[in-house]
């Protein structure tokens, strides 16, 4: 297999990868919503796991950033 169709291969399924995350994504956050939670609760939640990871620790400023900004949309 040459180098030109292995990049065609992993292309590909890293986008399907990616779609199918975000299809997963947006199912799970009807469930959410459902149960009371909102996208700034996930943020929050998802920080908070970010910082007991050392090498994540860089993210979790964003993070709470885009968590305020949820919070505006939602207040």
């Amino acid at each position: 297999m040459d180098d030109t169709y292995s990049t065609e291969i992993r292309l590909a399924l890293r986008s399907f990868r990616r779609d199918s995350l975000a299809r997963f994504m947006g199912e799970f956050m009807v469930i959410l919503a459902q149960e009371g939670y909102n996208l700034e609760d996930l943020l929050e939640a998802i920080a908070a796991w970010c910082y007991s990871k050392p090498e994540l620790k860089q993210v979790v400023g964003s993070l709470e950033n885009a968590s305020a900004e949820a919070h505006k949309i939602y207040k």
